[in-house]
């Protein structure tokens, strides 16, 4: 959804005072940026140098998708200005000089309603996005803007005759990992815990404050919070 906006516009409301998150492989590889985000949010354990669950899941494409990781570092390196959230276990494990604040990235459900203090275990599950979500959160944002909140993955899940499990990967960019992937066992055995997977994805956004969040996707799955603004930032 992210494709949605137009950046140039989203970079004016920056000028006048609006903050950028940004998560993952968004920056690429540095070069092309319309604007460069006010914050970055990274969890994926690649970015810190484990590489296992990549090499599980992509297996000979793995090595594509560290070196595009690889290239994200770099670009970040290179754009001090961006300030990093990271989690706390990852502490000291980036060679850079950014400015790196550090944050609780447990995850513990049971009798927990936290969605907004980082310093205290999630209630929600491990997405970035939804970290970068939090941190906003408990920064004090008035109103926070989301895009790319898709959660759709599972319109193009596909069994095969074996009754394997597959569906695309989606990004923003493409990236070593965009395309048709088996899902393994430790993410889902069937059909149907993949679902529920998914759609604890949308049932934790519910937690998040209604009244400060708003979803720039008019046409988004993701039904926990208000798509009405005054914002021009479409293409």
């Amino acid at each position: 959804s992210l494709k949605k906006l137009d950046f140039f516009k989203v970079k004016k409301y920056q000028e006048e005072g609006f903050k950028i998150f940004c998560v993952n492989s968004f920056i690429g590889d540095g070069t092309g940026l319309t604007f460069v985000p006010d914050y970055y949010v990274l969890s994926d354990p690649a970015f810190f140098g484990f590489f296992n669950e990549l090499y599980e899941n992509l297996g000979k494409e793995a090595d594509k998708r560290i070196k595009e990781i690889k290239n994200n570092i770099n670009a970040l390196k290179n754009n001090k200005d961006i300030k990093l959230f990271v989690p706390i276990q990852y502490h000291r494990k980036l060679d850079m000089d950014n400015e790196i604040f550090y944050f609780n990235d447990i995850e513990y459900r049971w009798f927990n309603k936290n969605v907004s203090n980082i310093i205290y275990p999630r209630a929600y599950l491990s997405m970035t996005a939804y970290k970068a979500l939090a941190i906003a959160c408990f920064m004090g944002f008035k109103k926070i803007y989301i895009s790319g909140f898709d959660n759709d993955y599972f319109k193009n899940i596909t069994v095969d005759i074996e009754n394997n499990l597959y569906y695309t990967n989606m990004h923003f960019k493409e990236q070593g990992d965009s395309k048709i992937r088996k899902v393994t066992h430790s993410e889902a055995s069937n059909i149907a815990e993949l679902l529920l997977g998914f759609s604890l994805l949308f049932e934790d956004l519910y937690g998040f404050p209604k009244d400060r969040i708003i979803n720039l996707d008019k046409e988004s799955l993701v039904d926990a919070f208000s798509k009405k603004h005054d914002l021009d930032v479409y293409k």
